[in-house]
């Protein structure tokens, strides 16, 4: 599509008009004769003569690009992530994870952003299928080597580098992954993804059972410092959302159905965006006796008696 030329673009069709060698700015960015960049996905939408994002990536905060060189440098802070995706780190927003790397002069991510009229990205489905040769990324999202994605349906399953399943791989339905069963369910080893977008580091999560066992710096359990090996975690961001019930857990998860999870089951008391169990920081630990109930949960053993912290008054309460 664009040709660089050294510090500015020369257009092969009729897309931007020239003002000499240079483009013509028109407030902060530049003003096509033609159709150029018109967003069809979910992150921009053209409002008059620029891309402004309305998705949740790019909250435009200042000016906007200032052409000097080959690349674009911000000149207010437009590209400050209300995620963890790009950061502007001086010539360029370079993204923090892999997801794009300029390898030469132009490398505008043209996924869910913009889609030209000349030949870039098709997208088909939820994920593009490329038809040129541009923008090719040196990241570990998309490295276009060939045959990319080997497409099943509608969703392509990417066979590149982003997931290497090392026992079974979950099915990437929406922005992150519905698994098939429950949460995370381990079934062998667990995943050990390659990409950017997870990298363990040798001990992040430890299947136990049901559930992973985290024992890096993800999770944080809540009540005493001992490692819990059979009860559910407390994020210590705001990664879960519960709707269902609010008493503790009793062995169920919650079920992905979006792009966070949102318990289906029993779940912890929330308070905040963290999770906190009711009652004490104590945790009963479940042994080799533990009955399992009609419904899937976790009976005492047999002759003892553990009181059930969430009655129907505290639900109704809340």
């Amino acid at each position: 599509l664009y040709r660089p030329t050294g510090s500015l673009y020369r257009p092969t069709g009729s897309l931007y008009r020239p003002t000499g060698s240079l483009y013509r700015p028109t407030g902060s960015l530049y003003r096509p004769t033609g159709s150029l960049c018109r967003p069809t996905g979910s992150l921009c939408r053209p409002t008059g003569s620029l891309c402004r994002p309305t998705g949740s990536l790019y909250r435009p905060t200042g000016s906007l690009y200032r052409p000097t060189g080959s690349v674009y440098r911000p000149t207010g802070s437009l590209c400050r992530p209300t995620g963890s995706v790009y950061r502007p780190t001086g010539s360029l927003c370079r993204p923090t994870g892999s997801l794009y790397r300029p390898t030469g002069s132009l490398c505008r991510p043209t996924g869910s952003l913009c889609r030209p009229t000349g030949s870039l990205y098709r997208p088909t489905g939820s994920l593009y299928r490329p038809t040129g040769s541009l923008c090719r990324p040196t990241g570990s999202l998309y490295r276009p080597t060939g045959s990319l994605y080997r497409p099943t349906g509608s969703l392509c399953r990417p066979t590149g580098s982003l997931y290497r399943p090392t026992g079974s791989l979950h099915r990437p339905t929406g922005s992150l992954h519905r698994p098939t069963g429950s949460l995370h369910r381990p079934t062998g080893s667990l995943h050990r993804p390659t990409g950017s977008l997870y990298r363990p580091t040798g001990s992040l999560y430890r299947p136990t059972g049901s559930l992973y066992r985290p024992t890096g710096s993800l999770y944080r359990p809540t009540g005493s410092l001992h490692r819990p090996t059979g009860s559910l975690y407390r994020p210590t961001g705001s990664l879960y959302r519960p709707t269902g019930s609010l008493c503790r857990p009793t062995g169920s998860l919650c079920r992905p159905t979006g792009s966070l999870c949102r318990p289906t089951g029993s779940l912890c008391r929330p308070t905040g965006s963290l999770y906190r169990q009711q009652g004490h920081s104590q945790r009963h630990q479940l042994n080799k006796t533990s009955r399992m109930g009609p419904n899937g949960m976790i009976l005492p053993p047999s002759g003892q008696n553990i009181k059930n912290t969430c009655s129907f008054h505290d639900i109704k309460s809340r």
